[in-house]
């Protein structure tokens, strides 16, 4: 008994110190005082006497002074430490005192008062996982996101009507950051049946939806149920009477994007067209956003080789960037880095290193020296010293991007595997095997790990493994993982398709190589014909052929 009566004791005068102390910061309101850290520290301790002493309406306006502080910090651990006090008060018995007032109360009222606090806490949650997923850390977000409904479906019960589809939303973009489409794809699901049978088959939230899931097939190369899903958003969209311009331009821009990776380039550039068309007539001739489109439209002509018409595209997008935009918008710099890339393609070195200098200058000016973009321009600058020959300083240049990369990117980024990528075929090219195998492992790692083992991007590290093989005169084990890369390739983009051609000319090249002459004849054969079928006669591959 005396041990409580002391307890009660020294809870009492740390009560009566903590307020003063809190009492003296809030009212001293100076801006140039960092306080938050002491208001937020205090909060919490006063907070904790009242849970120790059963006092559950004391302790919330405590712990809604400290959850203020944590969100105005945007700080996932304050949050955190918040969340846990939150579940202490609502498990409290309440002492005699409340208990009597609670009875002075309908209830009715009762009733509406726990639900607001249990719709309190599924919010704090939600606060949580947002506040993660601000910083990147996207598997401490969905443990945030799927503790929310957790606990909503245990207190609030599956079908009550505030069960939020945006919350799965919320689940899927965070696992689609994490490369795992397997997990997106489930949340997305989920939040799709919601919509369904909550707000109706024709909601926009719906077409987003499908949009998502659209995004998921087209990286995991289903590009026929990527087309699928954007149909669906599509029809949507349009049905409306109010519709969004800007969304169903967006939409079009999505589908020609899918094209375009199926190698469908006239019904890519017919998307990209209606796109540019809407944009024109909702937006006029000079917004950003028909700058997007042409930059889009240059890429594609690009993909074909048709590089003329992409620096058309690209200079006109320059162009309205450069009289709508800040010229060191990152817009401007992108599409420094893409008119770079033409030039680079035409051989035109002193021309591609003037673009992608301006590109670095302007992203220097805007992140920093340490952003991933910034590495990606120096893999671009590595490429020009690769085709003139000058290996050592296009190595590092690559090891200046990847020294950005390894600090700020995941160990499982694709910029980093793409990095390893290019500086294989350096080594390779210096006569050095070992080091060119050694990185083309490291790249088809974290291929691996992001893509799974039926990716494009997973074929292109097997095509430059057999390219490191060949040259060793090795050629059993070039034509096993040109063979791989062969494998995947069919699978996913079927027998027309310019990749297909690509992986039949490196094989040829290996069969010529080796001396099989008329095996290397086929293959060659075999590749100029669907680059017929695909480009036409004049493209530039079949001049090499």
């Amino acid at each position: 008994m005396e041990l409580i009566t002391q307890e009660n004791n020294d809870n009492q005068k740390a009560l009566s110190f903590y307020t003063q102390v809190l009492n003296q910061i809030e009212a001293k309101n100076d801006p140039t005082l960092d306080t938050d850290q002491f208001q937020f520290e205090i909060s919490l301790r006063i907070c904790d006497i009242y849970i120790r002493q059963y006092h559950a309406n004391l302790a919330r306006v405590f712990l809604d002074k400290a959850l203020k502080v944590s969100r105005k910090l945007h700080d996932p651990d304050k949050m955190s430490q918040c969340s846990a006090r939150r579940d202490k008060i609502i498990g409290l018995k309440v002492n005699h005192e409340e208990t009597l007032c609670d009875h002075t109360h309908s209830g009715k009222k009762k009733l509406e008062t726990d639900e607001k606090e249990n719709m309190n806490t599924y919010n704090l949650y939600l606060s949580i996982g947002l506040a993660y997923s601000e910083q990147d850390k996207h598997n401490d977000a969905i443990l945030w996101y799927q503790k929310s409904l957790k606990f909503h479906s245990s207190v609030l019960g599956l079908n009550h009507p505030s069960i939020d589809d945006t919350t799965y939303m919320k689940i899927g973009k965070a696992y689609f950051y994490l490369g795992k489409y397997d997990n997106a794809t489930a949340a997305y699901e989920e939040a799709l049946k919601i919509q369904l049978s909550t707000i109706g088959y024709d909601h926009p939230r719906v077409s987003e939806t499908y949009s998502s899931m659209a995004t998921l097939h087209k990286i995991q190369c289903s590009y026929n149920d990527s087309i699928i899903m954007l149909k669906k958003s599509l029809k949507i969209q349009l049905s409306k009477a109010k519709y969004n311009p800007s969304r169903i331009a967006t939409t079009y821009n999505e589908m020609a994007s899918v094209y375009n990776a199926q190698g469908k380039y006239d019904d890519a550039t017919s998307m990209y067209e209606k796109s540019l068309k809407i944009k024109s007539s909702a937006f006029g001739e000079n917004h950003p956003s028909i700058a997007d489109t042409y930059n889009n439209m240059g890429f594609s002509y690009f993909k074909q080789s048709k590089y003329n018409d992409a620096l058309y595209m690209y200079q006109e997008a320059l162009k309205i960037q450069l009289s709508a935009l800040d010229d060191n918008h990152h817009d401007v710099a992108s599409t420094y880095r893409n008119i770079g890339n033409v030039y680079l393609e035409q051989g035109k070195y002193d021309d591609a290193l003037s673009m992608y200098k301006k590109t670095i200058k302007i992203l220097l000016s805007i992140y920093g020296e340490n952003h991933p973009k910034i590495a990606h321009t120096y893999n671009n600058i590595a490429v020009i010293f690769k085709r003139q020959g000058k290996y050592d300083d296009a190595i590092a240049m690559n090891e200046k991007s990847l020294k950005i990369q390894l600090p700020e990117c995941r160990d499982s980024d694709i910029s980093i595997a793409n990095t390893y990528f290019n500086m294989g075929n350096l080594y390779n090219k210096q006569g050095k095997y070992g080091d060119a195998i050694s990185a083309n492992e490291k790249s088809l790692e974290i291929q691996l790990q992001v893509f799974g083992d039926s990716h494009p991007s997973v074929a292109k590290v097997y095509n430059n493994m057999g390219i490191v093989y060949r040259d060793q005169g090795m050629y059993s084990d070039a034509f096993c993982m040109h063979e791989k890369a062969l494998k995947i390739q069919l699978s996913v983009y079927g027998n027309n398709h310019p990749s297909i051609a690509d992986t039949y000319l490196k094989i040829a090249n290996a069969y010529y190589t080796q001396g099989t002459y008329n095996d290397a004849f086929l293959l060659y054969q075999k590749a100029a014909d669907i680059l017929v079928d695909v480009h036409g006669e004049n493209h530039p591959n079949l001049i090499i052929l």
